[in-house]
């Protein structure tokens, strides 16, 4: 049989090698399970619906190398020691010799000590096909670190305006910004206008509260009208909303994955379930152990009263003084000590929850107090837990490290349901650092695009700031939940951003 048709091209698509590239279903969506830990995910997060994902691997077949431009990613720095970013890292040469500068500490080591920043990096610049952990949306990257915000995530307009300088005047072609707020700020517009100026092309997160931000509370930088800004709301795996997302059909671009997102973290772990006893000290009160079930996954908790409950039927005693505590083997080589937790706590005053360290045996009551929460009192059934996080800088060249929590009430205090703990973590920054974690957030979302724009940019060289955000705007994948709560009701497609045409400006025709 004889057929006359075209004779078309077939490529082999680009799939990594990454040890864990099946788990990054924002890159390539199985309908794979991603499994959950106790960071408030929803339920339709799992198991996702296959293709909903931001289509890159069939740009993989043409670009994978995004190191022509170079990516700022403004937050609380980057672990550049980690093992799966460290050769993606911009080179800032002698004078910026740790690839970029703290605007915090005012100085050249911008080295991440909250994790977020470094969970950017790993989506926008996780070395690709190299066999180990997980991949970037660029496998080889330029990835300037700028610390502008500290260890618990807060940064001020001071810092921000620097960094966003420091990007504009050593190069930086995109500025990943996944922070926040509620302040029409002069100095960082005068800022945003300085960089859509020089040609920079600005990705921000549209924010985490759930709500319509052109009817409520406005969030910046979103809110800005700059030409060079796209705005990122989260999606979960299955093309839905995520229900933390904000959106605004004005102020609010695209969606992107941001639900139970795998990405490199800035330190190595410890963790706790425990399983093993902790050691009880003080005379009254209780301390005990319990679990809750998330979607399917036990996960454990330390609780004071020992019969805390989430209906917040149980209370702690009055005159409580009991604390618990114990010893861990940590890293003497560690360069920085951290304690992360979530938990719930519900004390009113003059009762406190606190947290102690100590390089020695029962730190309860020394001068290792890290905090003392009080006058936080919550609503039953209680449906959520808090994260804290705390710098431990007297282990750092230790070779032990004593955590403890006690709570304590007075005779004339009106006792709460008390505290859960669950999800205990100690972080140790090594070098090189392994560790990867799962995060949500319209921060995460953020990056996917940030790495997106890159791309463009390294593909087309002559596109500018414009030419990438439409192209990434309107070759975008219509999804039903982003209809008229987004200005394009899609989410991002890297075959659409790439194939999308720019329409050409500055022609014209004559007819004769």
């Amino acid at each position: 049989m004889e057929i006359a048709q075209p004779n078309y091209i077939y490529r082999i698509s680009a799939v990594p090698n990454d040890t864990y590239y099946t788990t990054l279903w924002g890159l390539h969506n199985t309908g794979q399970t991603v499994s959950l830990l106790l960071e408030g995910a929803i339920s339709t997060d799992n198991p996702g619906t296959s293709g909903s994902d931001i289509n890159i691997e069939p740009i993989w077949d043409k670009v994978t190398d995004c190191s022509s431009v170079v990516v700022a990613i403004l937050d609380t720095g980057v672990n550049y020691n980690h093992s799966d970013l460290n050769s993606n890292m911009w080179n800032g040469g002698t004078s910026y010799p740790n690839h970029g500068y703290d605007f915090v500490n005012s100085d050249t080591n911008p080295m991440d000590d909250n994790g977020h920043g470094t969970h950017l990096a790993g989506i926008i610049g996780a070395v690709g096909n190299n066999g180990k952990y997980g991949t970037g949306v660029c496998w080889k990257a330029s990835m300037m670190a700028i610390k502008a915000l500290d260890d618990t995530g807060v940064g001020y307009t001071s810092q921000i305006v620097q960094g966003i300088d420091f990007a504009i005047n050593n190069g930086a072609k995109v500025i990943n910004m996944s922070f926040g707020g509620s302040a029409n700020d002069a100095a960082i517009a005068a800022e945003i206008t300085a960089a859509e100026q020089a040609g920079v092309l600005v990705v921000a997160a549209a924010g985490n509260d759930g709500v319509d931000i052109d009817s409520t509370t406005k969030t910046y930088p979103c809110a800005y009208t700059n030409s060079n800004i796209i705005c990122v709301a989260a999606l979960d795996q299955a093309d839905i909303l995520a229900n933390f997302s904000n959106y605004g059909a004005t102020s609010v671009d695209v969606g992107a994955p941001g639900l139970n997102i795998y990405s490199s973290w800035f330190g190595d772990v410890i963790t706790d379930d425990f399983s093993i006893p902790w050691t009880l000290t003080g005379t009254i009160g209780t301390w005990g152990y319990s679990y809750i079930t998330v979607y399917g996954n036990q996960v454990n908790l330390l609780t004071s009263p020992s019969n805390w409950s989430v209906s917040g039927a149980n209370k702690y005693v009055s005159n409580s003084n009991k604390g618990i505590w114990r010893n861990f083997s940590i890293d003497s080589s560690s360069s920085y000590i951290a304690l992360a937790f979530y938990a719930s706590v519900d004390v009113d005053s003059p009762d406190f929850f606190k947290i102690y360290y100590n390089t020695g045996l029962n730190p309860i009551g020394g001068s290792g107090l890290v905090d003392s929460i009080s006058q936080k009192v919550l609503s039953y059934p209680i449906t959520s837990f808090d994260s804290y996080q705390y710098l431990l800088p007297n282990c750092i060249g230790q070779s032990n490290c004593s955590i403890g929590f006690q709570l304590t009430s007075t005779g004339s205090s009106n006792p709460r349901s008390g505290v859960a703990i669950g999800y205990f973590n100690i972080y140790e920054v090594k070098n090189p650092t392994t560790y990867y974690k799962i995060e949500h957030g319209t921060s995460m979302a953020t990056p996917y695009v940030t790495g997106l724009a890159a791309i463009l940019m390294a593909y087309n060289p002559g596109y500018t700031y414009s030419n990438v955000r439409n192209a990434i705007i309107n070759g975008g994948r219509s999804v039903s939940a982003l209809s008229q709560k987004t200005t394009s009701g899609n989410s991002i497609d890297g075959w659409g951003a790439i194939t999308y045409i720019n329409a050409p400006i500055g022609i014209t025709a004559t007819v004769k």
